[in-house]
């Protein structure tokens, strides 16, 4: 799933650090250098990054899209969607990448993916403020409202993984009853695919923790590297 980007973003120029961005352009024709650089300022608003970091976040979804069957386009179309939800809950960046990348990677369309996501972040946000059934189906877990609030605060991420994992330990047979009783039937086939596949969602997080001999993250320059590939490709074919 390697896919074709602008180097040199409308606008900025080569020297802008969040220029480079795989924007799907060979799958997405819309995907050009101004959608690129509008995407990326969008981003860079919506996660209260700046502007000029959004370099490696580029990166980051480059790689995700490399190592999964998603399209970085659409992985940037979730993230914009999940944006206010993923700040609420504690997500920054990188990890709403990831969980946008797992669900596309499992076959949810942008649309889906993005208002499941917001809908399943939203309702653990507000556990505290959810109803008796709610709180049940948490205890059957070995978890409280409190307890799931504060491991969302100390790590959102974290978290997030270790409430699928809990739900994934239920019997099979118990965990879509389960889901409907947190999220309700909107969001419970969704949150159950994400239950059954943690191990897709994990590998997600592990493409960008992964690290090089240096310390430096395996996904930092990887659309400089795609870039000096796709033209040295281009070259030889001359």
């Amino acid at each position: 799933p390697s896919l074709n980007f602008r180097h040199d973003v409308e606008g900025y120029g080569p020297n802008f650090q969040g220029g480079p961005l795989v924007a799907g352009a060979s799958r997405r024709p819309q995907a050009t250098a101004m959608w690129a650089s509008d995407s990326m300022a969008k981003l860079a608003n919506v996660y209260k990054k700046p502007i000029l970091e959004t370099g490696k976040l580029g990166d980051a979804i480059n790689q995700l899209s490399n190592e999964s069957t998603a399209a970085a386009s659409d992985i940037v179309s979730v993230m914009l969607r999940v944006g206010g939800a993923a700040n609420s809950f504690g997500l920054t960046d990188l990890p709403a990448a990831s969980l946008s990348n797992t669900l596309l990677d499992l076959g949810r369309t942008p649309e889906v993916a993005g208002t499941a996501i917001t809908g399943m972040l939203t309702t653990l946000s507000m556990a505290e403020q959810q109803g008796g059934a709610f709180q049940a189906q948490l205890k059957r877990m070995g978890m409280s409202a409190t307890s799931l609030k504060k491991s969302i605060g100390e790590d959102a991420q974290g978290a997030l993984v270790g409430f699928l994992e809990s739900v994934a330990k239920l019997p099979k047979a118990d965990q879509m009853g389960v889901l409907v009783n947190l999220f309700g039937k909107e969001y419970a086939d969704d949150a159950s695919v994400l239950v059954g596949s943690v191990d897709t969602y994990k590998k997600s997080i592990e493409t960008l923790n992964k690290t090089k001999a240096d310390g430096s993250k395996v996904y930092e320059g990887s659309m400089e590297r795609e870039f000096a590939k796709k033209a040295a490709t281009g070259a030889n074919g001359l």
